[in-house]
C-alpha cells in the first residue's frame, strides 16, 4: 500500500528521534489484549477501553530468542504506555513488543491507511507479496537518467533479500544489500558505500527494530526512499525524515494473522 509520506516539518529532526516519535503518536488509552510472538512476526492486539475498538500490530520477531523471558505472560492487560519506552531497548524482545503494540495503536482510525493506494496481492505460489511493492515502482524503476549525450540506468538497492525478488530481474536492476548476503549481494557494511549513490532505495521497516534505520536513511538522502514491510509505523511525519513512499499493511483479520505467526 505505497503511500507519500505526508508533509516535511521545516527543519529536518534527528534522525534517532524516530523512536521519541512512535512513542509520542502512539500514546493512548489503549490496553493490550493479546500478544503472540512467532517465529517470524510479533503481532498484538489493543482495545480502547472507552470504545471497545481494536488495533492490530505487527513487527518482525528476533532471530534470536530468549529462553527466559522476565515478564512472560504478564503483558496482556497492560497499558500500550507502559510498553513505549522499550521503543529505545536493546533488547531485540522488548522492542519488537513495543513496535507491535505501537503499530497497533497506529492502526486505529489512521487516515492514511484509507487514502494508500491498495495493491493487488498476487497468488502465494507465484511470488512472494512483498514483490507486489517492487512490480508497482516498477515503471519508475525502469526509467533512464539522462548523463549528457548518454542515459543511464536507474542505480536500485534494497535492503534485505526478500524471496523471490531475483525474478524481479528482468523488469529493472537492483543491488541488494543483506546481512547474510547470498551470491551477489552486497554485506551490510556496503550500505555506507553502495546507498550514497543510488537513485531508488527500498528499505525494510525491520530495520527500525534492529536500530539500523536512522543509519540508512542518514545514507540515503539523495535517493528516493520506500519504507516497506508490515513493521513500518503508519506516520505522516516520515517525509520529515527522509522516506518518500510508504508501503505498509493493514490487518484485516487478527485472528487469521494470529494463527500465520504460530504456526511459523
Amino acid at each position: 500500500m505505497p503511500e507519500n509520506a505526508g508533509l516535511s516539518s521545516p527543519a529536518k529532526p534527528a534522525l534517532t528521534g524516530i523512536y521519541l516519535l512512535i512513542a509520542e503518536q502512539a500514546e493512548s488509552s489503549c490496553i493490550i489484549r493479546d500478544v503472540t510472538m512467532g517465529l517470524a512476526w510479533t503481532c498484538i492486539q489493543v482495545e480502547d477501553p472507552a470504545t471497545g475498538q481494536l488495533g492490530s500490530g505487527l513487527c518482525f520477531s528476533p532471530t534470536v530468542h530468549d529462553r527466559n523471558i522476565p515478564w512472560s505472560g504478564t503483558l496482556t492487560g497492560k497499558p500500550v504506555n507502559d510498553l513505549l519506552p522499550w521503543l529505545q531497548s536493546w533488547h531485540a524482545t522488548e522492542t519488537a513488543v513495543a513496535i507491535a503494540a505501537a503499530n497497533a495503536v497506529l492502526s486505529m482510525n489512521n487516515p492514511m491507511i484509507g487514502q494508500a493506494t491498495p495493491i493487488p496481492t498476487p497468488v502465494r505460489a507465484i511470488t512472494d507479496s512483498n514483490l507486489s511493492v517492487f512490480q508497482y515502482f516498477a515503471p519508475r524503476l525502469r526509467e533512464t537518467t539522462a548523463q549528457g549525450s548518454h542515459s543511464q540506468k536507474k542505480n536500485v538497492t534494497i535492503i534485505g533479500r526478500y524471496p523471490g525478488i531475483d525474478k524481479l530481474r528482468s523488469q529493472f536492476d537492483f543491488a541488494i544489500i543483506e546481512q547474510n548476503p547470498q551470491g551477489n549481494d552486497y554485506p551490510a557494511v556496503a550500505a555506507d558505500y553502495v546507498l550514497p549513490d543510488s537513485d531508488w532505495v527500498f528499505i525494510t521497516a525491520s530495520s527500525l527494530f534492529n536500530k539500523t534505520l536512522p543509519h540508512l536513511l542518514s545514507l540515503s538522502q539523495n535517493a528516493e526512499v520506500v519504507l516497506m514491510g508490515p513493521t513500518m509505523p503508519w506516520l505522516a511525519q516520515w517525509k520529515a525524515y527522509g522516506v518518500d513512499h510508504l508501503a505498509g499493511v493493514e490487518v484485516k483479520d487478527y485472528e487469521l494473522l494470529k494463527r500465520i505467526a504460530m504456526e511459523g
